[in-house]
């Protein structure tokens, strides 16, 4: 289960949003359990990034630090605010990205500062 919502949440999908007429905020997949803004906290998207990391293709280990090196440019608000600025981003949808950012950063400066 895990390995199927990172895969959703990489690739930018949602269960049930093709073809309807939703907001930007119901398009974009959080990286938490339910992929959806409103259970955002820092506790899920933690246990998301913990649980559903991706193994490098040719050491077949798992590099948390490269993961969250990579979602932390993801995530950033300013490259959220680039790629889904022109769809109307909302004050809600700002405050869950940033959430989000903040989590993958203090997660990302953690491990950063323990493996030196």
């Amino acid at each position: 289960r895990w390995e199927e919502l990172r895969e959703r949440s990489r690739e930018g999908k949602r269960e049930g949003t093709e073809g309807k007429d939703i907001r930007l905020k119901e398009l974009i997949p959080y990286p938490v359990k339910s992929l959806k803004l409103e259970d955002v906290s820092n506790e899920a998207v933690e246990l998301f990034l913990q649980n559903a990391p991706q193994e490098d293709e040719a050491t077949g280990e798992v590099d948390l630090l490269a993961i969250l090196k990579a979602e932390r440019v993801r995530w950033h608000p300013d490259k959220i605010q680039q790629r889904y600025g022109s769809l109307g981003l909302d004050s809600g949808t700002t405050k869950g990205v940033t959430a989000v950012f903040q989590v993958i950063d203090r997660m990302w400066g953690e491990i950063r500062e323990k493996t030196g």
